[in-house]
């Protein structure tokens, strides 16, 4: 369980909306530095893994009455190229999970990583709140209560609000650790060299249409509105910059 003062929580997306108190973007700040200073000392993030546990076949959707209930929101909120990114933070993830031997229901992460950005999208965008992944936690809230046990509904909308966070480790949650993973693997390519034999499959699979010039234009419109949230203070200091230099050719 998170400590409920983490920012990107559930219980701290529910207290502030997403704003940044000054303390919270000071913690921000000192999470980016670590993350490059990370990133400096090993290019990768982590020593070269077995690619044999790579098995893209064993993450196919599961065909349950929750994942199409998910798709069918996804559907009708989502542009293509957009729902195409979802899935493939589903399989990015999943992948992540096969590699490093972190157990998660699959169910669960197709779910969040589906549900993860609908507060970019024009039908779920809030201006009640300050940041998109807040947003995106309250709509999978709402939409999943009655579809899932509360206990999945909770840890879906966790996952989904902390996965902005510049770091999520693999001891705040299996769910938590792979939505982040696959997201940041396909927004930065981050992580990308640990999935690499499998990227060629994953893009064919699900084109990224454009995806780098779309998602920025996408964050710039969110930054300008929402100026006291998560993404305007890690825009701030480069995070744009670093999707425009992800390792993909479109």
């Amino acid at each position: 369980m998170l400590n409920s003062r983490r920012i990107g929580s559930l219980a701290w997306s529910r207290r502030h909306g997403g704003r940044l108190s000054l303390s919270d973007r000071w913690s921000i700040i000192a999470g980016v530095l670590r993350a490059r200073l990370v990133r400096r000392l090993r290019p990768d993030g982590r020593q070269p893994l077995p690619a044999e546990r790579l098995d893209l076949e064993a993450l196919r959707f599961p065909d349950s009455r929750l994942v199409k209930e998910a798709f069918a929101i996804g559907d009708e909120a989502y542009e293509p190229w957009l729902l195409n990114h979802c899935l493939r933070t589903y399989l990015w993830g999943g992948l992540v999970g096969q590699l490093e031997r972190v157990p998660v229901d699959l169910e669960a992460l197709l779910v969040a990583a589906i549900f993860h950005d609908l507060g970019l999208t024009k039908k779920y965008a809030s201006d009640d709140c300050e940041c998109f992944a807040v947003a995106g936690a309250r709509v999978a809230e709402q939409k999943l209560a009655g579809l899932a046990p509360p206990q999945l509904v909770n840890e879906v909308a966790e996952s989904v609000a902390l996965h902005l966070s510049a770091t999520v480790r693999p001891d705040e949650g299996g769910l938590n650790y792979l939505l982040h993973q696959g997201a940041l693997i396909d927004v930065v390519g981050r992580g990308l060299g640990k999935v690499q034999p499998l990227v060629p499959r994953v893009l064919e699979r699900h084109p990224r249409l454009a995806f780098k010039k779309r998602i920025i234009e996408t964050l710039s419109r969110e930054t300008a509105r929402h100026p006291h949230g998560r993404l305007a203070m890690v825009s701030r200091v480069g995070f744009l910059g670093l999707i425009e230099r992800a390792r993909f050719d479109e």
